[in-house]
């Protein structure tokens, strides 16, 4: 997932081993504001990569940018959805060895990225009252994490749940950012900068493109070599 071996993790609560009720908002104030400006940065990194996964479906669509964009956003309103759609389109466009070796590997990884981003929207926020190595695998040094909702009662009848540390979130904020830049030199290796340019869409995005095509590219996102 990332040079450093870093995926979409989630971290698992032993319920025994912390009290967990929903977060008031005047109880542990500064992990609060950490935990809302993580998940502010989630969020703005998760759009990068469903844009860039657009701009994909868009590429190899060989639909107009409005007609795309109304299958895209107006059709599919979740993210795995919109990610089976990239993928179906990308089916048919690329030959069977790109689609192996370049962009099933990219696929896999953004289904696990489809994983955190619903959580993002799911998920609230519990404090922890007892100790947190206790609490949490991995553990967090916070007192506040996300974890599913208390209404969810199917998954949260098991003894470890599913949650998010602040540390969870920044690590796979970072690896959401990277698997941005993927999709974005994945473009750049199979589609021509023409696919773009005056096909309808803002003049910011195709300057945005037209750098990402014509400036030196990043070692750590090698060219794919067929």
């Amino acid at each position: 997932m990332s040079p450093s071996g870093a995926g979409y993790l989630a971290a698992r609560l032993d319920r025994g081993g912390a009290c967990l009720l929903p977060a008031p908002l005047n109880v542990n104030k500064e992990d609060l504001e950490l935990l809302y400006r993580a998940l502010g940065r989630g969020l703005l990194v998760c759009q990068y990569v469903e844009d860039t996964l657009y701009l994909a479906a868009f590429a190899a669509s060989r639909l107009s940018h409005g007609e795309c964009a109304k299958q895209f956003y107006g059709k599919f309103h979740r993210v795995g959805g919109r990610l089976n759609f990239t993928d179906r389109v990308l089916k048919t466009k690329l030959n069977s060895t790109a689609y192996d070796r370049s962009w099933h590997v990219i696929f896999e990884e953004l289904q696990r990225f489809v994983e955190y981003r619903n959580s993002l929207a799911h998920f609230e926020v519990y404090h922890i009252t007892e100790e947190t190595g206790l609490a949490s695998e991995p553990p967090t040094k916070y007192k506040v994490i996300l974890s599913e909702s208390h209404m969810n009662a199917p998954k949260r009848a098991s003894e470890k749940i599913r949650s998010l540390s602040i540390e969870l979130i920044e690590s796979n904020n970072n690896a959401a950012r990277e698997q941005a830049y993927k999709l974005i030199y994945f473009i750049v290796d199979h589609f021509p900068l023409d696919a773009f340019l005056g096909k309808g869409l803002l003049p910011i995005a195709e300057f945005q493109l037209t750098g990402f095509y014509t400036n030196p590219r990043p070692p750590e996102f090698p060219p794919y070599i067929a």
